[in-house]
C-alpha cells in the first residue's frame, strides 16, 4: 500500500469516526421524530442540489463558454449564486416577534450590495481579460 493511500484510509477513518460523534447527539439528546425531519431535509438538499443546483451551473457554463473573460464570468456568478444560497434561508424566514434579534439585520440590503461588489469586481476582471487581450491583438501586428 502506497503512503498516498494509507493517508487517504486514516483520514477517511477519522472523518467517519468524527461524522459518528456529530450525528449521535441527534439520536440520543433530541426529541423523537426529529432525526427523521433531519433526515427528510438532507434528502431534500440532495435532490435540490442534484436535480436543480448542478445542472442550472452545467448549463450557464456551457452557455458562457466563449464569452470574452469567462474566467471572471464564471466566477463571478458562482460567487453570486452560493451568496444568493447563503442568504436565502434568512431572506425567507418569517420575522418572530418572539426573537427579535434572531435577525436583526436588513438580509435584502446586505444581499443587494455583495451582489453589487462581486458584479463590479466580475467587471473589472472581464474589462482586464478584454484589455490585454486587445493590447496582445495589437502587439501581434
Amino acid at each position: 500500500m502506497s503512503g498516498v493511500r494509507a493517508g487517504q484510509l486514516a483520514l477517511s477513518g477519522v472523518g467517519l469516526v468524527l461524522l459518528a460523534a456529530g450525528v449521535r447527539p441527534l439520536w440520543t439528546a433530541t426529541e423523537a421524530g426529529v432525526p427523521a425531519r433531519v433526515g427528510g431535509w438532507l434528502l431534500g438538499v440532495l435532490l435540490a442540489h442534484d436535480l436543480l443546483l448542478a445542472p442550472l451551473v452545467v448549463l450557464v457554463g456551457w452557455a458562457i463558454r466563449r464569452a470574452p473573460g469567462r474566467g471572471a464570468l464564471r466566477a463571478g456568478l458562482l460567487t453570486g449564486g452560493c451568496l444568493v444560497l447563503v442568504a436565502l434561508p434568512p431572506l425567507l424566514r418569517r420575522n418572530d416577534a418572539r426573537y427579535p434579534t434572531s435577525l436583526p439585520l436588513d438580509c435584502p440590503r446586505g444581499l443587494a450590495v455583495a451582489l453589487g461588489v462581486v458584479a463590479l469586481l466580475t467587471a473589472a476582471g472581464m474589462a482586464r481579460h478584454l484589455w490585454t487581450a486587445r493590447g496582445a491583438r495589437r502587439g501581434r501586428g
